[in-house]
């Protein structure tokens, strides 16, 4: 007899790999190298269909709802088929809207113009009293005028471009993490030696900035671009600080690959306590959420799994396998079956770790006198081992 009546779906590795992340490359950092599957592929080309028909400028909110409601009105496919495409419609949604605010941290927030304006006239007037230029429409009209003809033109260019374009564009990018350190490199080419310290543990603070922005907002590129000068000991630092950020909030899924295979190369051990307790915490979330309604069970189920398919196998194996495989015997004492089997595909071929767990629920098996709720565990152990073999 199964452990619940009522429970959504029991993944497998398979399915779980192809249900999530639909519109995220696969085996983007060297781990996960699968071709996809017909139906993942078939639900991406609905998804992408539906972006092609009907998203163009309308509210993702608006979007979502008309989306669901022609799934809704679908009569010629059963209802599991259309949970399916409604959990792809919600897993683009979230894409969309990830990749947007991503990108708009890239701009700055707009300035006071009445400000901008202000200090170019101030700047202005010093070359004709009896006019201010406040736009370069302005400056065309005025161009002829006596004050202007005896101004040499470099140094009428020169004054015009710090007044109109240099000196407000600066002030508005210079706030920005990112625009800050460029200007500071472009200005002074020893200011990257700078930045870099190659000679201390922890580089310079602009340089953090820029790298706690990128990674936490996602941007890949820039720090593939700013990581080959730092130092390994650099590296653990700032992927130190920045890992539970970026993991646990469950965003940017390339960034967590690429900080994991990075990090656990240059010290696991550290990579495992620094995860075990966000993770944990998950996992507890999830055994807990009997009272809560069918969708935020699931909400926090995806979250757990969202976790174990972007980290390396060598962190997934050592976190499930912490503290005498506790987060198995959790399972088996709330008696919840989809973690468990969800824990057990990421430990599935490897002998060792399905041998260990299969110890620990063989004890509570034992102190439980063979219930029949925890008889469904140890099954599911003993024949993972036996296709193993």
């Amino acid at each position: 007899m199964a452990p619940n009546n009522k429970k959504p779906p029991t993944p497998t590795k398979k399915t779980s790999r192809a249900s999530s992340s639909q519109f995220a490359s696969c085996g983007t950092d060297g781990f996960d190298d699968c071709p996809p599957s017909l139906a993942s592929s078939s639900l991406r080309a609905i998804g992408l269909s539906f972006v092609r028909a009907k998203l163009r400028w309308r509210r993702l909110d608006e979007f979502r709802l008309e989306c669901r409601r022609a799934v809704i009105g679908w009569a010629f496919i059963n209802e599991s088929l259309k949970v399916h495409v409604l959990d792809t419609v919600e897993d683009l949604c979230a894409e969309l809207s990830r990749w947007t605010e991503k990108h708009a941290q890239i701009f700055p927030e707009e300035e006071n113009q009445a400000i901008r304006q202000a200090a170019f006239k101030a700047k202005a007037q010093s070359l004709d009293s009896a006019h201010s230029l406040n736009s370069q429409r302005t400056f065309k009209q005025q161009k002829q005028t006596k004050a202007l003809r005896l101004c040499q033109p470099a140094e009428y260019l020169r004054i015009f471009y710090d007044c109109l374009l240099w000196r407000p564009t600066k002030a508005k990018l210079d706030a920005h993490p990112v625009y800050h350190f460029w200007l500071r490199v472009l200005e002074d080419r020893r200011e990257w030696e700078r930045l870099y310290r190659p000679d201390r543990l922890i580089v310079d603070q602009q340089l953090m900035l820029v790298f706690r922005f990128a990674i936490t907002h996602g941007f890949l590129e820039l720090v593939h671009r700013l990581w080959g000068d730092l130092t390994e000991g650099q590296i653990e630092t700032i992927g130190f600080l920045s890992w539970k950020t970026i993991c646990f909030n469950v965003q940017h899924t390339e960034m967590v690959r690429f900080l994991c295979r990075v990090l656990c190369r240059i010290n696991i051990n550290g990579m495992v306590r620094l995860s075990w307790d966000n993770f944990y915490h998950k996992v507890q979330q999830t055994l807990e959420s009997d009272e809560m309604p069918r969708e935020e069970q699931m909400k926090r189920f995806h979250k757990l799994e969202s976790l174990l398919v972007n980290w390396c196998p060598e962190l997934r194996k050592a976190v499930l396998s912490r503290e005498n495989f506790r987060v198995f015997t959790d399972s088996v004492y709330r008696n919840k079956a989809e973690p468990f089997l969800l824990f057990l595909d990421y430990i599935e071929g490897s002998n060792r770790l399905l041998g260990g767990a299969r110890k620990e629920v063989e004890r509570i098996w034992e102190r439980k006198m063979g219930s029949e709720k925890v008889r469904f565990f140890r099954q599911q152990l003993i024949r993972r081992q036996t296709a193993n073999e």
